[in-house]
């Protein structure tokens, strides 16, 4: 067994670290090569080591450059709808046009808690608010296999520009090495999914009621859970009418609406229930 061909795996029970990759590296090994050796001549000169220290107006010019960085060609499908992830310089090629979700650079550059806030919001505005109410947003990149959850504590940690440099470094070998079905861009998928929080908290309501195991699943309504109305207003039993309560939905929605303008992003700093056993 050639052991240069090997992937170590080191399987740990401590809390693992995000590793820092080197954008640097080439198939070549070249650039690499050229770094080390002005570190070595630089040491080997008997000269002093030197601190450089980095400046406010480095740091503004480097944000800057980031700024200005080409975006990449991102294709997000959320509920079987396409969207451009960023404002690229392909969107003009593309045989129709595709809604972009980020408008500007800053959710290339910023962590993913950010990107993950313009996402979200970008989805609100073209499904509306109901449809994420305590849900976490799935992001899954097939071509990496690779899905970040929006709950994830590593959010802050990670920008798409990582995910895109990785991308960029594995397609290039991936071109060099003349393998097949090589994609051109990366693709997202978009789904939704409880909340731990919401489903933690729903769960520890149930004890403070009557409720048994029978109750944990939620409700349903649907061709295979159907809710049977009796419109005849006549009761099986010969009963009186009951009172027909005509829901309005409009109006519910507004409410909804006004309720999460009230507590805006409640659900993202919505705190854990304590469990109260009242048995004796």
């Amino acid at each position: 067994m050639n052991n240069s061909d090997d992937v170590g795996v080191s399987l740990v029970d401590e809390e693992e670290d995000l590793l820092e990759y080197d954008n640097s590296i080439s198939s070549s090994g070249e650039q690499g090569g050229s770094d080390r050796e002005e570190v070595e001549n630089e040491t080997g000169n008997g000269g002093e080591n030197k601190v450089h220290v980095v400046s406010d107006n480095e740091i503004r010019h480097a944000a800057e450059q980031l700024l200005r960085h080409k975006l990449p060609q991102v294709l997000i499908e959320y509920d079987g709808h396409g969207f451009l992830l960023f404002d690229c310089e392909e969107k003009d090629q593309l045989s129709i046009n595709l809604p972009i979700i980020c408008e500007d650079g800053k959710g290339f550059v910023h962590g993913f808690n950010e990107l993950f806030n313009l996402i979200r919001r970008s989805l609100e505005d073209y499904r509306g608010k109901l449809s994420f109410v305590s849900k976490e947003l799935i992001l899954e990149f097939p071509c990496l296999d690779l899905t970040l959850c929006e709950d994830n504590v590593y959010n802050s940690q990670i920008t798409f520009s990582d995910i895109t440099t990785i991308f960029e470094i594995l397609r290039q070998r991936s071109l060099e090495n003349s393998e097949p079905e090589v994609p051109e861009c990366i693709k997202g998928f978009v789904s939704t999914r409880p909340r731990f929080v919401s489903r933690y908290n729903t769960l520890v309501e149930l004890t403070q009621s009557s409720a048994t195991l029978r109750n944990i699943k939620p409700f349903k309504n649907d061709e295979t859970h159907p809710l049977v109305l009796d419109d005849t207003g006549v009761s099986l039993n010969n009963e009186q009418p009951k009172e027909v309560v005509v829901m309005n939905l409009e109006e519910d929605e507004d409410n909804v609406d006004r309720e999460m303008e009230d507590g805006q992003d409640r659900s993202d700093s919505e705190e854990l229930l304590e469990i109260v056993d009242n048995e004796e």
